[in-house]
């Protein structure tokens, strides 16, 4: 007989094996050292942005819609496979053990996920805690708590019919969520936190009993949403190592050719083609390299101190830098590029020269905004070619040994 349960653990496992390889391969990427790096420095700025928030701030308003965001927001993962619409689907009834399995490794996963971001927001909530307040530990243990109402209602929401009646549970998830989540920051009688708290634990009876009796598993919207998931785990994956599961998509983009027009018509010229277009073409890459600027220049307009913004700017061109690291490994698949008559040097250097290019005009852009929000302009020019010379040093040694060349 199919133990349902431990079928899901199985699951489960693959996957666990999957990330931790995955998340061993980024760690050596240099990810470590930029995630300790941006934590001790977003929370040094941090710290000075909680001093400067001025007295008229909606600060607990701020919060609330953060953290409704956070709550409501329930991505469920089921580990779902094709294949299971054929030989599982049959025997949904011997399924239970499965999904209540996945519900709770999804309630655990979220529910950590939220207090994290409950004690990260606990300095912002404590500018504005007075007598009335209730303890954050209180209020930490009431996040998690809506947390769980809102896994079981959409998990519930999710054997519905319609798209537009997932989507009406969604608004009335996130209009019952804002109202409790503010009425407990705002220290409300206790009273009005209970009629709240007691209407959702009324609706989720209602919603569990009714839709259970009416509704079934629907196994094609739990498989897309599954298939959705892997793949952004995926794409992340492989902004730092090759991901064989990843489909690839291009987009043709015929205005980069405007890029590759200089070039001249010359056997040494076809890898900056090549890397060129994959940078522009390929969703991954540049869709990284333009986040990351705009993220970085909105930073850098608002960080204060010079040496604050220096470091700033270092933090993203090392991003980016490891970000765009892997587009090298990008036609390693591509054997009819072994036909072409060229060095393997020439794809080194042809690389390296793309990614300063490209990190060279991020840097100048950041210095650009560094001068623009009051930096002098000779302290922005020095840290433009501080930088310049540390993304060449860091270009020519990281790449040769991507490439083995070294």
């Amino acid at each position: 007989m199919m133990n349902s349960r431990k079928l899901w653990y199985e699951r489960f496992q693959a996957f666990l094996n999957v990330f931790v390889r995955y998340m061993r391969l980024i760690a050596n990427s240099g990810l470590l050292f930029s995630f300790i790096f941006s934590l001790i420095f977003g929370s040094y700025y941090y710290s000075l942005l909680i001093k400067q928030i001025p007295e008229p701030f909606p600060v607990l308003v701020l919060i609330a819609v953060i953290m409704t965001f956070v709550l409501t927001k329930t991505n469920i993962r089921t580990f779902l496979k094709r294949a299971d619409l054929v030989y599982l689907l049959p025997a949904e009834e011997r399924m239970k053990g499965f999904f209540t399995s996945a519900l709770c490794y999804n309630i655990i996963l979220q529910m950590v996920v939220t207090f994290l971001i409950s004690i990260i927001l606990a300095p912002l909530y404590a500018v504005r805690m007075d007598d009335s307040s209730y303890p954050y530990t209180m209020i930490i243990l009431i996040f998690m708590l809506i947390k769980v109402w809102n896994v079981f209602v959409h998990w519930h929401a999710l054997k519905l019919n319609s798209d537009r009646a997932i989507m009406r549970d969604t608004v009335l998830r996130v209009f019952a969520t804002l109202l409790l989540v503010y009425l407990v920051l705002i220290g409300a009688d206790i009273r009005y936190i209970v009629i709240v708290g007691g209407i959702m634990i009324v609706f989720l009876f209602y919603v569990s009993k009714t839709i259970a009796q009416e509704h079934r598993i629907k196994w094609e919207r739990l498989l897309e949403r599954e298939e959705e998931l892997a793949t952004r785990f995926y794409k992340f994956v492989n902004a730092f190592v090759d991901v064989p599961a990843l489909t690839q998509r291009v987009k043709t983009r015929r205005w980069t050719q405007l890029f590759t027009l200089f070039l001249r018509h010359e056997p040494s010229s076809v890898p900056y083609v090549l890397y060129i277009n994959a940078f522009f073409r390929s969703r991954q890459y540049f869709g990284i390299y333009i986040r990351l600027l705009v993220i970085g220049l909105l930073v850098l307009a608002f960080l204060p101190y010079e040496y604050g913004k220096l470091l700033g700017m270092v933090l993203f061109l090392y991003m980016t830098a490891v970000q765009l690291s892997p587009l090298v490994r990008h036609f390693s698949d591509r054997d009819l590029l072994t036909l072409y008559p060229i060095a393997q040097y020439t794809y080194v250097q042809a690389f390296q020269n793309v990614i300063l290019s490209l990190l060279i005009i991020e840097s100048l852009l950041f210095a650009v905004i560094i001068f623009i929000t009051g930096v002098s302009f000779v302290h922005a020019v020095l840290l433009f070619f501080a930088t310049v010379f540390m993304i060449y040093l860091y270009v020519k040694q990281s790449i040769k040994k991507e490439m083995g060349t070294e």
